[in-house]
């Protein structure tokens, strides 16, 4: 019986989670990097890796001028989208790794094979949200259909780990947690990479941490494989091997028969990628953040993500999603003593997690390329974990003190009120102000 609520609940929070991210279906995509990484998929899908950059690109209104459709230029022409960006896009090499393209270009072939590559530029949603299959799966369900199903992975394996490290009831409260949140609200609905890379990253230090615990080499072969796809997602991906790193130096064994699978692994999985980025750019890592800085001058976008106040990561998650501020309190109860081995092996395990949130945190607080939250969504995993460890905690000591299963109610409240505030404010970013930035408070 336990198991069966144990699944139901799990079953209810994915379709909950599914359920805010409808929207996205009827969603304009065709601003930003999301047009970018459409036409990318179509050059992949028309000439290969060979054709992996934006020349030859044009951009056309469609049909019924919803949509804008990404088509090859004619021959020996650069293409109308390089006229409308930035001079450091007319590369030979696009600078940011392919998995997400790819990802795209497989969902067009296995969806929208006899259309273009589509995106919408017309307001689906205010004329008639929800209103059958047409507009449904008109157009664009090929690359909306990435992102949200990575974040419905995203969520379960969220659930996963924390049944795992803690139990049921931490792991369906952290799953809801991630769900909720604005930023995860957002990168769902966006053709942005970042879910898929959240993902690959939960998955490389969730079987990473099992294959520790339970002496598996398939497990931590497997942990390599995902970190080196995050790596093929986003550089940012990389971090992942910084986070084994030093949970491994914490731990004294470094040098152990698992972690150098790892590494290995993890390295020569997107080997061949950072391999032709250093033929063609000199560098393993290229990237015209440079430019970007000096476009922060007159670019106000620019200009507000890098000056942002170090500490915006620190205020802005417990500001969007209430609950999270229960981190702080298990951080710093980290440093205590432990009574019994018992409390020595919980610290263990909210060790890995505080390991996991801070190589994130520290290595895009000391990064040039401004401060989003969207930068850290690989660490709200443990994040969720973490706060939802200390819910349950309170919640059986409410329990065990006053009874009536007060904490129980306390907790449930305590959710259902959260979840109102965080997709409030993730709606009315993505509803009304239609923007890619949440920036409450700051």
């Amino acid at each position: 019986m336990k198991r069966v609520i144990l699944v139901s609940a799990v079953l209810f929070v994915l379709l909950i989670s599914l359920f805010f991210r409808l929207p996205a279906f009827y969603f304009q995509h065709y601003r930003g990097d999301q047009i970018i990484y459409i036409a990318l998929a179509m050059k992949l899908d028309k000439s290969g890796f060979q054709g992996y950059n934006l020349r030859g690109v044009d951009l056309f209104k469609y049909e019924d001028r919803d949509f804008i459709k990404a088509v090859p230029a004619p021959e020996g022409s650069k293409g109308n989208m390089l006229e409308k960006l930035p001079s450091y896009y007319d590369i030979p090499l696009f600078h940011k790794p392919p998995l997400f393209i790819y990802a795209l270009m497989f969902s067009h072939k296995l969806f929208a094979h006899d259309k273009p590559y589509l995106a919408l530029s017309a307001d689906l949603y205010s004329r008639y949200p929800f209103t059958g299959p047409k507009s449904f799966f008109k157009g664009q369900f090929y690359s909306v259909f990435v992102p949200v199903s990575f974040s419905l992975l995203l969520i379960a394996a969220t659930f996963f780990f924390g049944r795992v490290l803690f139990s049921g009831k931490v792991g369906v409260c952290a799953a809801m947690l991630l769900s909720i949140s604005p930023i995860e609200l957002m990168t769902s609905q966006k053709i942005w990479a970042d879910d898929i890379l959240a993902f690959f990253v939960a998955a490389a230090l969730i079987s990473y941490y099992l294959g520790k615990e339970r002496r598996n080499l398939p497990l931590i072969f497997m942990a390599g494989s995902c970190a080196g796809l995050a790596a093929l997602t986003k550089p940012s991906g990389s971090i992942v091997i910084l986070v084994v790193l030093v949970y491994e130096l914490l731990e004294k064994r470094v040098f152990s028969k698992q972690f150098m699978v790892f590494l290995v692994t993890a390295v020569l999985v997107p080997l061949p990628w950072y391999l032709q980025v250093l033929k063609t750019y000199g560098s393993f890592f290229y990237s015209p953040a440079s430019i970007q800085e000096r476009l922060s001058g007159p670019d106000p976008w620019f200009k507000f993500v890098i000056d942002r106040p170090w500490y915006m990561y620190l205020v802005n998650t417990p500001f969007q999603t209430p609950l999270f501020i229960l981190v702080y309190p298990v951080i710093f109860g980290l440093f205590g003593k432990c009574v019994d081995e018992k409390a020595k092996a919980e610290r263990k395990k909210k060790i890995f997690l505080f390991v996991w949130i801070t190589m994130f945190l520290m290595s895009f607080l000391m990064s040039k390329v401004g401060k989003e939250l969207r930068y850290i969504l690989p660490a709200y995993p443990a994040i969720a974990i973490l706060s939802a460890g200390l819910l349950e905690t309170v919640q059986k000591k409410l329990d065990s003190r006053f009874g009536y299963h007060i904490g129980s109610l306390t907790a449930i409240v305590a959710i259902i009120l959260c979840t109102w505030w965080s997709v409030s404010i993730g709606w009315h970013y993505l509803l009304v102000r239609k923007v890619g930035l949440i920036n409450l408070p700051l």
